[in-house]
């Protein structure tokens, strides 16, 4: 968004925006997810009654993540998972079906996958990053923060248009289905995708309200206290892997500006 003046939007969540706001600030207008998908996930027929990423970090080898990012340093520090736990090589392959371990994945896929496997079903268990305190807004629609006046004519147009388009595929989701299936096809890349497990996508962000209203009525807005609360926890993480991080506010990673507060999920 920094290279290229006719790219408008990028995906940015909040850890990320706070990360890079010293060089490359971003605002984040609307959020299409209330929660973050990502998980950790384990082999729940070898280890019954395991609920927690704590509990679960105690009974395997390792956890295997894709890098040591903030949130691990955050699960560190606040002793969730010992240092040593981690594992920092995931490649993105189902390790459960080899390996007694624990690993990085999104509840709308990994536990799916697991469960339709050709060599056998894996019943999976697992936990939300979100609940244990890692509460970062995963994935908003932001601008660069520096055209902000250039982009607010279309903002305020554009922003609830998003917010009831994101409305409108979770209560009929089958239209979009289609066309992110045809995509897939046409792309032809490693990507893969199923009506199966778009489906399951689908009932699972409704299950675990990772789309959802929040604690307000308006769709799409950031919230605070949670907003602040977050940015207080991940700055010093942040600061302590090396970063160069000013003193941030919510206000100056997100704006509630543009939403349209009357745009509901019913």
């Amino acid at each position: 968004m920094f290279l290229d003046g006719s790219i408008m939007f990028g995906y940015v969540g909040t850890d990320v925006a706070i990360s890079r706001f010293a060089d490359a600030p971003t605002l984040a207008v609307f959020n299409a997810l209330t929660i973050n998908p990502q998980i950790f996930l384990w082999n729940a027929t070898k280890h019954p009654g395991v609920k927690t990423i704590a509990e679960i970090a105690k009974r395997v080898k390792y956890l295997s993540i894709y890098r040591y990012g903030p949130f691990a340093q955050f699960l560190v520090e606040q002793q969730v998972v010992d240092f040593n736990k981690f594992d920092a090589n995931y490649k993105g392959n189902l390790l459960l079906a080899t390996d007694d371990v624990a690993h990085q994945g999104f509840a709308t896929s990994e536990p799916f996958r697991y469960s339709t496997l050709e060599s056998g079903p894996i019943t999976t268990g697992y936990q939300l990053i979100h609940d244990v305190g890692w509460t970062s807004y995963p994935q908003n629609l932001a601008i660069n923060k520096l055209r902000l006046d250039a982009l607010r004519p279309c903002l305020t147009k554009l922003v609830p248009m998003m917010q009831q388009a994101q409305i409108d595929f979770i209560t009929s989701p089958q239209r979009t289905i289609n066309t992110l299936l045809n995509v897939v096809t046409k792309f032809n890349t490693s990507w893969s995708q199923t009506p199966e497990l778009a489906n399951y996508a689908v009932d699972t962000m409704k299950s675990l309200n990772i789309v959802a209203n929040g604690t307000t009525p308006t769709f799409g807005d950031f919230e605070s206290p949670r907003l602040e609360e977050f940015v207080a926890r991940a700055v010093p993480i942040l600061r302590e892997q090396g970063l160069t991080i000013p003193d941030l506010t919510g206000g100056d990673l997100a704006s509630n500006e543009f939403l349209n507060p009357a745009i509901s999920l019913p």
